[in-house]
């Protein structure tokens, strides 16, 4: 791991992020979207306050699971619906479109790959 020199950082990601260090050539947001109040248009404020952390050509990756317009096996509708109620999920209102649109507002290139209602993301910069 050493050689990577990964950093880890905890902020709010909803809020413009202070972090004093010179920029990032990869950020990752795996598993954060799905758990972000509101709706697919009011997180990709996250994007934008990535924005500034990337260096040109940067990359943005990450994952996240959708609840619209995606195939659910019974188990997986069942677990939305309990981790939704229980407050630690809220993607009832998150859609391929909804994230498609979001990363092109913000990116200049990107790309998402469907693995069930999972969606894989990257952006550049």
């Amino acid at each position: 791991m050493k050689r990577y020199d990964p950093r880890v950082y905890r902020r709010d990601i909803l809020e413009p992020l202070c972090i004093d260090t010179p920029g990032f050539d990869s950020v990752g947001l795996s598993l954060l979207l799905h758990c972000l109040p509101g709706s697919m248009d009011t997180k990709g404020i996250a994007f934008q306050n990535v924005m500034p952390l990337l260096n040109a050509g940067g990359v943005l990756f990450g994952a996240t699971l959708l609840y619209q317009g995606v195939q659910r096996n019974p188990l997986s509708t069942f677990t939305f619906w309990w981790a939704n109620l229980l407050g630690f999920m809220t993607n009832r209102q998150d859609s391929l479109d909804g994230l498609d649109r979001n990363l092109k507002k913000y990116f200049s290139s990107s790309h998402i790959e469907l693995r069930g209602c999972a969606a894989l993301f990257w952006a550049r910069k």
